[in-house]
């Protein structure tokens, strides 16, 4: 042996340690040193490969120019390291990844190179598949991904995939191929509890591997009907995702194989990959279906919402004109238009209008409440004074607390105040708290407090009135809310505060409530002086 070949041997049995292939070669490219994991990786021995080419042992698809240009870089001192496809000693291919180290001796002139080589196929096919199942948003996607890429690796020429269904006792085909129709009919679904290869590997979480048509024969007579005579090994894997069972994968191979363990490994994997995309393929169609569940729900609620506006503001106009019809002749009656009234009549007619009135009152709330429901309330702002407004409030609500021995007050700014706003509405909510007030208040008082501070109008509400309980702050601005002990007692809708507080934000305002039970409760309405651009 030539020194410096000795010299490159050496070298190359310092690394012989390394689970990686390891290859030394003289300058011209002649073999010197093979071993043990080279023969494993390229499949020649060290006696065939020590005095060939390297690039007759490991062919590539690297052009002449690439090989020199790592030459030149190995001459002028430097590693090279990089992948490329490699052929074996069977024909067969992979992706090696390469790092070559000049070696020099002692006077400092370059003998060889040392190169360690390692095949990167499966991380590639890893790589790879990841970034399909990363694409793939449903479980047949997932499957056909997965299939696609297992069929690749093994040299399978059927496969199927399969997930358990809702109940966890069935797997159902997800995705199938080149299998007979027969079969795929008669397997599409099978009990996890079956003795099917698939279900086996399901049941008992563990891959299953069968390398002869005797073995399975020997482990699985009953599928022996169903078997293509030109299968001659078949794998079936469980597909598991953080501890739980997702499916099985079966593959079926024409060639016999024995399935080395890199290879059980790489496909092991794959289908662990394969499992983690497939529960989250799932969960994305059941957030998918949701959602379209949740969208359709809305849309009929929105549709019912719609008809039920349409149905109050029908319904409301058609009481609204004969009740029209009816304050009209108790006018004409009061004024004695008919002739002389007796104080019996007055009180009786006046009665009739007090009733009439609040059933008016009724059924503008509920016109407003549908208009608001179809987003068809417009605000119409007109400038005026909040004397206006206090003098509107006092004539409808005093009236109901003297009927109630209740003190009332609504108190002003000591100036009278100039607003630009949409009066009838601002009026609607102060006379729907105040009303309200009166409502609930046995004894004591109501006083309707106004003023103004930076460019907002506040009027605050006050009564000695039962009060509300903490729980149900929120809950009386709800449609048709009442307060639970008094439900069916007070009268009314139970729209006025609904109505009151979209009245306020349509308004550019708000209302709060505080309270306490049994002392009496603090309305706050909040709306802007003017509107605001």
């Amino acid at each position: 042996m030539k020194q410096s070949e000795s010299v490159v041997e050496s070298k190359a049995r310092e690394l012989e340690v390394l689970s990686q292939a390891v290859i030394g070669t003289d300058t011209s490219g002649q073999v010197v040193y093979w071993s043990q994991a080279a023969e494993k990786l390229y499949g020649w021995s060290a006696h065939e490969a020590v005095g060939r080419s390297i690039t007759d042992l490991t062919p590539s698809q690297q052009s002449r120019d690439e090989a020199r240009r790592i030459m030149d870089a190995l001459r002028n001192g430097r590693h090279w390291t990089g992948e490329f496809a490699v052929q074996r000693k069977d024909g067969s291919m992979f992706l090696a990844h390469v790092v070559d180290a000049p070696v020099y001796d002692e006077r400092g002139d370059l003998v060889g190179i040392v190169g360690l080589s390692s095949d990167v196929s499966p991380v590639v096919q890893l790589q790879r598949l990841a970034r399909d199942l990363s694409a793939a948003l449903t479980p047949n996607a997932v499957a056909r991904a997965a299939l696609a890429a297992l069929m690749d690796v093994t040299g399978a020429s059927a496969g199927s995939v399969m997930t358990l269904d809702d109940t966890h006792q069935c797997l159902e085909t997800v995705h199938t191929v080149g299998y007979e129709k027969e079969v795929t009919d008669r397997f599409h679904t099978i009990p996890v509890t079956s003795s099917s290869p698939i279900a086996v590997a399901a049941q008992g979480r563990e891959p299953l591997f069968v390398t002869s048509a005797r073995e399975w024969a020997e482990r699985f007579p009953t599928m022996s009907a169903y078997t293509d005579p030109r299968t001659q090994a078949w794998i079936a894997l469980p597909l598991e995702a953080g501890g739980n069972l997702v499916g099985a994968v079966g593959l079926s191979v024409r060639i016999c194989r024995t399935f080395e363990p890199e290879e059980r490994e790489l496909v092991i994997a794959m289908a662990r990959h394969a499992a983690v995309a497939l529960e989250r393929a799932d969960l994305y169609r059941r957030e998918q279906h949701a959602r379209r569940e949740a969208e359709l729900a809305r849309a009929r609620a929105e549709d019912a919402n719609r008809a039920k506006s349409a149905f109050l503001a029908n319904m409301s106009h058609e009481l609204r004109t004969p009740l029209g019809a009816i304050i009209g002749y108790h006018d004409l009656i009061a004024a004695e238009m008919l002739g002389p009234l007796t104080a019996e009549q007055r009180d009786h007619l006046q009665r009739l209008r007090n009733n009439a009135t609040h059933l008016m009152s009724v059924i503008d709330e509920l016109l407003t409440f549908s208009r608001l429901g179809a987003s068809r309330e417009a605000v119409h702002p007109q400038t005026v004074k909040l004397s206006a407004l206090a003098a509107a409030v006092s004539d409808v609500v005093a009236p109901l607390a003297r009927a109630k021995a209740l003190e009332f007050s609504v108190s002003l700014p000591s100036h009278d105040v100039e607003l630009r706003t949409d009066l009838q509405k601002l009026k609607q909510i102060t006379i729907n708290l105040a009303a309200n007030a009166v409502k609930y208040t046995e004894r004591g008082y109501v006083r309707v407090n106004c003023s103004v501070q930076s460019g907002m109008l506040r009027v605050i509400v006050s009564d000695s009135g039962i009060g509300i309980a903490p729980e149900h702050l929120e809950s009386v601005f709800e449609a048709f809310w009442q307060v639970p002990t008094m439900a069916g007692r007070a009268g009314g809708t139970g729209l006025g505060l609904s109505v009151s507080r979209s009245l306020a934000q349509l308004l550019g305002g708000t209302i709060r409530v505080t309270s306490e039970v049994g002392k009496g409760s603090v309305f706050a309405l909040e709306v802007p002086t003017s509107p605001q651009s």
